[in-house]
């Protein structure tokens, strides 16, 4: 139970690579900063079919 009370007062910023990811991680770094609360980045992957991951 411990865990997800430490999530809700952690920042989490989705990044995936594309242009916009640097900016993404320095404001949440800066929000967390002020929040003084944990930063976690989750590492978004665009969803692909069976197919498309075997060729």
């Amino acid at each position: 139970m411990s865990e997800i009370n430490d999530m809700e007062n952690t920042v989490i910023a989705c990044v995936d690579g594309s242009s916009s990811t640097r900016s993404v991680c320095e404001y949440a770094a800066w929000v967390a900063g002020k929040l003084n609360a944990p930063l976690a980045l989750l590492h978004v992957l665009e969803k692909m079919n069976n197919r498309q991951f075997l060729t």
